[in-house]
């Protein structure tokens, strides 16, 4: 049994044993990570390819495409609405055909009228449409063109009828120049706004003698600079003031016949020759000076060269003697 082998048992080589070799050492070298960074962005969906169609378009290019698409169709649309109310207003029974005059000169007035409304805006619209009337511009022209008018009224009848309506002024004085001393061959009607509108014929100017006559300076005339007709005196502002002032005058017994205004004051004459002066603007103290000095005077017997009611509280008067 001792003789038995054994798998534990270590028996020798009956060779030569071989020298032993060291194994060689493992060098350990140092990895270093020399990646290059990337920086992380979000990532981009691919665009979406339908099989045999291309690439689909991106959403904002469509919009963009139809919002194009739609400010063309609606220019189109404008274009021919535009088209089509030119056509419209174009047509007779859009435009004024016939003109109803009211008032002074109504014959002459109508063919006045149509002839303003012949032309037409920016070549464009006509003037005569009943939709786009020049009214401001034709009461303005009315006006200027006819000096006895002193207010128009405009006002369509339906689609083709006008009706032009206007007030002549009243005559309240005559004009008859610029000074007493330099008279004009005939005088003009005249209103309370000094405005000089009408001629009076020179046999009624020498036979009138209930008309009071005025003598001013004018502006100038927009009709002609020949003809004081259309124009209107300096400082027409005092002119209710002096006739005020002359009916005040009348009633204290003095029959005024003329008034000259000369700057800023007034000079009214009476029946007998007798100047009464004063100051425009100051009525009220001169009629109350005039209230108290007239009963002492006889200011229509000519027996007075003048009455100065220009100062406050003191009428200074010239009797004719008096040298």
């Amino acid at each position: 049994r001792m003789s038995e082998r054994r798998s534990w048992d270590i028996q020798s080589s009956p060779r030569a044993s071989a020298p032993v070799r060291k194994p060689t050492p493992v060098r350990v070298q140092r990895v270093v990570d020399v990646r290059p960074t990337r920086t992380v962005s979000r990532p981009q969906a691919p665009a979406r390819r339908v099989i045999g169609k291309g690439p689909v378009v991106p959403l904002r290019l469509r919009r963009k495409s139809a919002k194009r698409k739609l400010l063309m169709l609606g220019g189109i649309g404008i274009l021919m609405l535009l088209i089509l109310g030119e056509i419209l207003l174009w047509q007779s029974f859009f435009r004024v055909q016939t003109i109803q005059a009211e008032g002074p000169e109504a014959e002459e007035l109508k063919a006045y009228v149509l002839s303003e409304l012949s032309g037409t805006h920016y070549g464009i619209i006509p003037k005569s449409s009943i939709f786009f009337l020049p009214e401001k511009e034709l009461r303005a022209s009315i006006l200027e063109h006819f000096p006895e008018v002193q207010a128009v009224t405009i006002a369509p009848s339906g689609l083709t009828i006008l009706t032009v309506t206007t007030t002549h002024r009243a005559t309240v004085f005559w004009w008859c120049g610029i000074s007493s001393l330099t008279p004009e061959a005939s005088c003009y009607q005249a209103d309370t706004e000094g405005t000089i509108f009408a001629p009076i014929p020179p046999e009624d100017t020498v036979a009138s003698t209930s008309m009071l006559k005025l003598y001013a300076p004018l502006q100038s005339s927009p009709l002609a600079s020949s003809s004081p007709i259309g124009a209107r005196m300096e400082d027409a502002k005092y002119v209710p003031h002096v006739l005020e002032f002359v009916k005040a005058m009348r009633a204290l017994g003095a029959d005024i016949t003329h008034v000259d205004i000369r700057q800023d004051e007034a000079d009214l004459f009476t029946k007998g020759g007798t100047r009464i002066t004063y100051v425009m603007g100051r009525e009220q103290q001169a009629a109350a000076l005039a209230v108290t000095a007239f009963p002492s005077f006889n200011l229509n017997n000519g027996s007075l060269l003048y009455v100065d009611l220009r100062f406050d509280s003191k009428v200074f008067f010239k009797k004719k003697d008096t040298k």
